[in-house]
């Protein structure tokens, strides 16, 4: 229930303003759908064992070649990463993060189980 009271103060009590009670009933009722779809995909989402994780190496046997693109222009690449969580959930040590190419990048905890780009 703890988790509950905080997303909410986070995501609706403390963000939003509204101009009546009418419109709080609207959007509380949206914001339940949302948080039910948030519990499902949070208790859904195990810590990643090491052996699970995949790295860029481990690809380097398999041809990556994209056939349909003559010259790839981009001089940048995007990636759109899930933060997961290290070390015990609610303990001192607990973090975010994300891997790129072997790079674990620390980020903060209030994104564990959400999308990064």
């Amino acid at each position: 229930m703890e988790g509950f009271n905080s997303v909410f103060s986070k995501k609706f009590r403390n963000k939003l303003q509204f101009r009546d009670e009418q419109e709080i009933d609207v959007k509380i009722k949206d914001f339940n759908v949302a948080y039910e779809k948030y519990s499902r995909l949070v208790s859904n989402n195990l810590e990643l064992k090491e052996k699970d994780i995949k790295h860029i190496d481990d690809f380097k046997d398999m041809i990556l070649e994209n056939k349909c693109v003559e010259h790839f222009m981009a001089d940048k690449i995007y990636f759109l990463r899930i933060v997961r969580r290290k070390n015990d959930k609610g303990s001192g040590k607990e973090y975010g993060f994300i891997d790129i190419l072997k790079h674990e990048i620390r980020l903060p905890k209030d994104l564990i189980n959400l999308f990064v780009f």
